[in-house]
């Protein structure tokens, strides 16, 4: 067995220098973290080959003085703490005073930097952590890094690094990040030469996220909530339904300092359910300030995560404060919810405009008056639309959708999807908790491998959402209670449809959840279905009276609005 033996200093830098930078994007983060601690109000970001050839910041902070400058490579020197409790009412981003001496041990560096009441600047240069030269130079206030050849002496990290495009890719982002969490700081980043971002720095924190997200000021919502002493919630979040497939533009910050944050995330996720279609994460840029005793940032190398006290109280207050924030933007003009429109004008070969009218006193279709605005669902009503539900059903177009004007405006709203809106509402309300019909005659369903592992798993599950099914025997389930407002016609196979939709459905929420939407989308009214003018105008009612009558359960828009200005626009009037 190998003797234990202490590991020389080389490598134990080495080894310190890779938990703190990771790739180019670590170091940007770091040096621009360190300008921010001095009070620049200008930073300005150069990068060459995705960062490995060359990265300079310089800004116009307070600078280091040259007595200070030698010491600012050595590691665990910092003028930000100087005793351990320090970290509980910390007021910048770095404490260890590692990442000057990170950065350092595995690149050729160079400090510049200048105090006020200096003559002159001193400029420090390093190769892998060893001080080279440290001379008088000509500079303005403040202070210039530069990093050179980063990771030359570490070979093996470069192969792990994704290609300069996309390095200089996630620098970018950060940059924009960072300059909506400090609009009140001029952000400039050149890539190879070229200016590639620039923030004004005049505290315009709104037109930063626009910019960011690509969306329109009337399609984001702002944050300003105090909820206790020391407790603020900031920042803005887009309007339904505006996502992206990823999350990359979501940007969370915890006193002033970036974070990736689990419970963050699962508030905004909670607090946007059924809002978004599936697949689409939502647009947030979510600050949370809290006193220092809160939360520790001292868990994640590179100070990328934070651990909050009490978890479960921060992620009720975000999730209830952005929920209510969406549910109650329902009162600003539809037109903020409008999808981008494609100026493409060329039609389909088989794009045609079919539109039946029909007459107010068209007699309603043979079955359940699922549209009845007696049919009293418990909705609170929407302040515009229930006060102001003065509008004009002119017909259904393609048995698919309802043509509606109202207020110069022209909406198309999708049958179906509104419908489902319109039930799930009614679901949340009416089955909770679900209760049971008994069956007159037991039925039975066939069952697979695979959903007769999904039924055994979720025996107490189906129970508690009004289903009861037990075996039968080989493949077989016999199925005695199911919700009450579930028709009974042709229920073997609805049922197995359900719960076959039920065991695909990857969506992460809960099981009543899922039962909810798959019940609300398998009741709804179909696409090509024939809705007289009664069935048409009470849905539209019924939506507009729903707590989110923009979205289906799953997130998809329920209504496409075109303005009498736009309408007009294509006649040339």
């Amino acid at each position: 067995m190998p003797k234990i033996k202490r590991l020389p200093d080389e490598v134990i830098k080495k080894i310190a220098a890779g938990e703190v930078v990771e790739r180019p994007y670590s170091v940007v983060k770091e040096l621009v973290e360190n300008s921010l601690d001095a009070k620049a109000q200008n930073i300005n970001v150069y990068i060459e080959e995705g960062g490995l050839g060359k990265i300079v910041v310089e800004d116009d902070g307070i600078g280091i003085s040259h007595e200070e400058l030698p010491d600012a490579l050595l590691r665990h020197t910092t003028s930000k703490i100087a005793s351990f409790d320090d970290l509980y009412y910390l007021e910048s981003f770095g404490f260890r005073g590692e990442a000057l001496y990170s950065i350092a041990a595995v690149s050729k560096i160079s400090i510049k930097s200048r105090v006020r009441g200096e003559n002159n600047g001193y400029e420090l240069i390093a190769h892998a952590g060893e001080v080279i030269n440290l001379t008088e130079v000509g500079m303005a206030y403040g202070t210039v890094v530069t990093v050179s050849d980063l990771f030359f002496n570490t070979p093996a990290r470069k192969k792990f690094l994704k290609s300069g495009q996309t390095e200089a890719g996630l620098i970018r982002q950060f940059i924009e990040k960072i300059a909506i969490l400090y609009p009140g700081v001029k952000f400039t980043l050149f890539i190879d030469g070229k200016k590639i971002y620039s923030s004004a720095g005049i505290q315009e924190q709104l037109g930063l996220l626009t910019r960011f997200w690509g969306l329109e000021k009337g399609n984001l919502l702002t944050l300003e909530e105090k909820l206790g002493e020391g407790f603020f919630i900031k920042g803005g979040i887009a309007l339904p339904p505006a996502g992206k497939p990823h999350r990359k533009l979501q940007v969370f910050a915890v006193n002033k300092r970036l974070v990736r944050s689990g419970i963050l995330t699962k508030a905004i996720d909670d607090a946007y359910e059924s809002l978004l279609p599936n697949g689409l994460k939502p647009l947030v840029f979510l600050e949370v300030v809290v006193p220092g005793t809160w939360v520790d940032v001292n868990v994640h190398p590179q100070k990328l995560e934070v651990k909050f006290m009490d978890e479960q109280k921060i992620y009720l207050d975000v999730r209830t404060i952005i929920r209510n924030k969406l549910v109650n933007a329902k009162n600003s003009s539809l037109k903020s919810f409008s999808p981008a429109r494609e100026t493409n004008t060329k039609s389909e070969e088989n794009d045609y405009w079919q539109v039946t009218y029909f007459a107010e006193d068209d007699k309603l279709l043979e079955k359940e008056d699922i549209f009845s605005p007696n049919d009293n669902l418990s909705f609170s009503l929407n302040k515009d639309f229930a006060n102001e539900l003065n509008f004009q059903v002119i017909g259904q177009f393609s048995l698919k959708y309802i043509i509606v004007e109202k207020n110069d405006t022209l909406l198309i709203i999708d049958q179906h999807a509104a419908h489902e809106r319109i039930l799930y509402e009614k679901y949340q309300t009416k089955l909770n908790p679900f209760y049971s019909q008994v069956l007159t005659f037991p039925v039975r369903i066939k069952a697979s491998p695979e959903l007769e592992a999904f039924l055994q798993e979720n025996y107490q599950n189906f129970l508690e959402i009004g289903l009861h099914i037990e075996p039968f025997g080989p493949g077989e389930y016999l199925v005695r209670e199911i919700p009450e407002d579930l028709p009974q016609n042709n229920i073997a196979n609805v049922l197995e449809e359900y719960l076959h939709e039920m065991m695909e459905q990857k969506e992460q929420v809960s099981f009543r959840e899922k039962a909810l939407k798959i019940f609300a989308c398998k009741n709804a009214v179909k696409f090509g279905e024939k809705l007289t003018y009664s069935e048409m105008t009470n849905l539209v009612k019924e939506l507009f009276k729903t707590n989110y009558p923009l979205s289906c359960p799953h997130g998809r828009p329920t209504i496409y609005e075109l303005s009498l200005t736009e309408i007009n626009k294509k006649f040339f009037r």
